[in-house]
């Protein structure tokens, strides 16, 4: 037994790393006892995966050149402070081309800063950044090698239409199709280490009066499901004692001056560190624009977009539950292979059928949508319910915001146990559109901290029970109509992907197969472009129209207000 554990370890590490995680990437079930240790399941913690990325913000310098010919001379000038691990090339919509350089360490990357001088040429405010921009060089040196070739040009945006449907159409299966969708829509690498090299702005920029000061990214940008080109989401944390940080300060005699605001409450000083922040991020820092102060929101925030990185960004300072969610999300997508693609396809069917906006509103959101797909798989024992990880968590495990909002769950995967299931993408998605088109919505929720349903504690068309914060309902904003709209939508796509599932068995009938079906208008080849549209329940009366047989043919249930009033015959 042992000589084949070995073997097996052996094959094991000579594959690729993406393919070592397809082989332990089954779901997870509560009954199994079975374990896997570190050493044969290596999943990248949450917070590993956030210091990871805050390290390589820290090694990271982004330079604006003049096109991709300058990478040569780039290059030939990043030599001189250090070795560079890494260089990534865009360009933005307005034609600005940038090099993204990673050095080896972090004192490469203080030497390229500090050997920068401040422009002259416009009034500015001089501030040391990690936003920088490369003169052209005059001086022509004797003897110069050949050019270094540049990096290939990257892009923070998902793959054009043409491209995701040529390659959903090129794939072999329904689960292939789900899987190529998910691949060629999500976040890049040069878009995540964009996004915290913004983060790292704002750390740099306020470290001078508060040192301890963490700018950390949450939502999609870090949860995982995000897609190429989301908004980036912040929470400011201007300081406070680190872990092994606390015992070290209990003997010292020497004590920091703070600032006390006993006039004020926890909601108006928050409001006012916040004003005053929008303005230094305004009138200070390079790069930062459209600056929105929404201050008397539930959670403050500054809205701004960041010109150099083409990110907008969302920062809070009081939104911690909102990080805790997001690692939450993060674990559940690490557990199983399928989690992710299964919900990109999901947010993407919502989009092409009108269900979701980008602006918040009456109908369900992407995050909405997110925890229906999740509680469906805790459901399939595909993942775990949050009262699982919150009975396995260790001492390491306990979190608490400063609002008394216990986080607390497991972090470590490798003490969790693999799962029976092994259905297919295609398998789980016809199983999710079956579920929720048979949901009894009216008089049931969703608690993703049991894994099952619950009575609605308030009267409201959707519940879905927010995992952190439970006394709050996730999809309160969703009207009735919506909420019937989505039932209707997913019995159509049950009915249709039934269909499909029969066509693909016996060939296929046409270039749009598989679930590009669910995705595509039936009059054009490119993805559903939903327009702005104001539904509402028809009337009883309408329901019906005469007709010159005397007999009566039904109409659809619901209708475009929009629209006129279809003429009686």
């Amino acid at each position: 037994m042992a000589l084949r554990m070995f073997k097996f370890c052996t094959v094991l590490r000579s594959l690729p790393m993406r393919r070592q995680r397809q082989c332990f990437s089954g779901p997870l079930s509560i009954l199994a006892k079975r374990k896997f240790s570190s050493e044969t399941r290596s999943l990248q913690s949450f917070d590993e995966m956030i210091d990871m990325r805050r390290g390589q913000a820290q090694r990271s310098v982004l330079v604006q050149v003049y096109s991709g010919n300058s990478y040569s001379d780039l290059s030939e000038l990043c030599h001189e402070f250090g070795k560079v691990r890494e260089t990534f090339y865009y360009t933005t919509n307005e034609e600005l081309h940038f090099m993204l350089v990673e050095f080896e360490s972090k004192e490469s990357a203080r030497k390229m800063m500090d050997s920068a001088t401040f422009g002259q040429q416009m009034p500015a405010v001089p501030c040391v950044t990690p936003f920088l921009w490369m003169r052209a060089n005059n001086i022509k040196k004797a003897g110069k090698g050949t050019l270094c070739p540049c990096p290939e040009a990257v892009s923070d945006s998902e793959a054009k239409p043409e491209e995701i449907l040529h390659q959903m159409r090129s794939a072999q299966s329904i689960s292939q199709q789900i899987s190529v969708l998910r691949n060629l829509t999500k976040m890049a690498d040069v878009g995540t280490r964009l996004r915290f090299l913004t983060a790292r702005q704002l750390e740099m920029s306020l470290s001078g009066a508060f040192p301890l000061i963490k700018a950390l990214p949450f939502g999609s940008s870090v949860n995982g499901f995000g897609k190429a080109g989301c908004d980036l989401d912040l929470v400011l944390q201007l300081g406070g004692l680190e872990e092994g940080q606390e015992i070290k300060s209990q003997g010292s005699r020497l004590v920091y001056h703070g600032k006390n605001n006993q006039s004020c409450n926890g909601r108006a000083l928050v409001q006012r560190h916040m004003e005053v922040i929008a303005d230094f991020i305004q009138h200070m820092l390079p790069g930062f624009s459209k600056i929105q102060r929404i201050l008397h929101a539930r959670v403050p925030i500054i809205k701004f977009r960041h010109d150099l990185t083409m990110v907008e960004c969302d920062l809070s300072m009081t939104n911690m539950t909102a990080l805790y969610m997001s690692e939450l999300l993060y674990l559940m997508g690490e557990i199983d292979s399928r989690v992710r693609p299964l919900v990109c396809f999901v947010r993407k069917w919502a989009q092409s059928n009108g269900l979701t906006n980008q602006t918040p509103g009456r109908w369900i959101s992407n995050f909405s949508l997110t925890l229906l797909t999740i509680f469906y798989l805790q459901k399939k024992m595909v993942l775990p319910s949050l009262g699982t990880l919150i009975h396995l968590a260790g001492p390491n495990d306990k979190r608490m915001t400063a609002d008394g909002i216990n986080c607390t769950f497991l972090r470590d995967l490798s003490n969790l146990s693999i799962s029976k299931n092994e259905e297919t993408l295609a398998e789980l998605l016809t199983g999710f559109f079956d579920f929720y088109a048979g949901f009894d919505f009216a008089s049931k929720g969703l608690s993703l901290v049991s894994g099952k349903e619950m009575p609605k504690p308030e009267h409201c068309p959707l519940y879905i029970e927010n995992p952190m914060e439970r006394y709050l309902n996730v999809s309160k904003n969703v009207s009735p109509e919506e909420t019937v709209r989505l039932q209707v939508e997913l019995r159509n796509s049950s009915w249709l992907l039934e269909q499909i599932q029969d066509e693909e068995q016996n060939g296929r009938e046409s270039q749009n197969w598989g679930v590009l079906k669910l995705l595509l208008k039936s009059d054009t080849s490119g993805f559903k472009v939903p327009k702005p549209k104001t539904f509402r329940l028809v009337q009883v009366k309408d329901l019906f129209s005469e007709q010159e047989n005397g007999f009566s043919q039904p109409r659809p249930f619901l209708r475009d207000v929009n629209k006129s009033k279809p003429k009686r015959r």
